[in-house]
């Protein structure tokens, strides 16, 4: 595992990179009226720290699927300051900016990932399903406890730059139990909001440990559901490590503790609808 020598500067560039990406993507929504309105026909919607970005870059090798270079969109979920969303996809130019990111597309079929979608609310994937008729849906979903821990590592090593070791046990305890940290691994309440409004043919469940154990068939089913030829699927087995890892490190009997206590009770649902023993996650 190779990881980021300065965490904290690289966060800040890449932030400063997207901020000039979406400045330009707004003046050409601004500036083109006549700009054709171009929508994603799949969407991948989470789990956050589950494989997205893996399922990303394979997804992009696929000569008859096109993904945007940029991973994470967040045209739906991102709010202002007041707390609204902050693109309106009523709106043409908010529509215009979207479509800015599909231009070269074709007539590859289109499709973009942002996990935190996962979380939206009941109203807010209406929307989406109202803006995107017959949209797909790839949901990752991974042990919620190693799920949320790999998030919690991730956010010490990138906002403080050190790892979960150096800091402090009740910090840990205390960001473990953040409704914006358990709701990422609340998969009962993030399936059914999304299958109220999702038809049930239309979204493919993954599980992580799947893609670990033989990430060449899940690839290829994936390419089945989109309706594009598994045989065109680019895949090779070299370079298959993690991608966005932080230093690794031993849960804090306290912090697995939470987590235990928050996702425990979805188990019984969770094993009755995909008929999958998931007595490791909780173990």
């Amino acid at each position: 595992m190779k990881l980021k020598k300065y965490p904290l500067l690289e966060i800040r560039l890449r932030r400063y990179a997207r901020s000039v990406k979406e400045s330009r993507r707004k003046l050409t929504a601004l500036g083109n009226p006549w700009l054709k309105e171009i929508k994603p026909d799949f969407l991948g919607v989470g789990a956050p720290r589950a494989g997205s970005t893996w399922m990303h870059n394979k997804l992009s090798l696929h000569p008859q699927l096109f993904l945007p270079h940029e991973k994470e969109v967040h045209f739906f979920d991102i709010l202002n300051a007041e707390g609204r969303y902050r693109f309106d996809v009523q709106s043409p130019q908010d529509r215009r900016w979207y479509a800015t990111y599909f231009l070269r597309a074709g007539s590859r079929i289109k499709g973009e990932i942002t996990p935190a979608y996962s979380i939206l609310p009941r109203e807010r994937v209406r929307e989406i399903v109202q803006f995107l008729p017959g949209v797909k849906i790839i949901y990752i979903l991974r042990d919620p406890i190693e799920r949320a821990w790999s998030g919690i590592r991730r956010r010490c090593w990138y906002s403080k730059g050190r790892s979960a070791d150096l800091c402090d046990v009740d910090d840990l305890v205390e960001l473990a139990g953040l409704h914006d940290v358990l709701v990422r691994g609340d998969y009962r309440r993030n399936i059914e909001i999304w299958e109220s409004e999702v038809q049930a043919q239309n979204i493919k469940y993954i599980f992580f440990e799947d893609i670990n154990d033989n990430g060449k068939a899940v690839l290829c089913d994936v390419c089945k559901f989109l309706d594009v030829e598994p045989d065109l699927l680019n895949f090779s087995e070299e370079n298959q490590n993690a991608v966005n890892q932080a230093p690794q490190s031993q849960i804090p009997q306290p912090v697995e503790e939470l987590l235990k206590k928050s996702y425990l009770p979805d188990r019984e649902f969770l094993e009755e609808k995909f008929g999958r023993d998931l007595s490791s996650w909780y173990s």
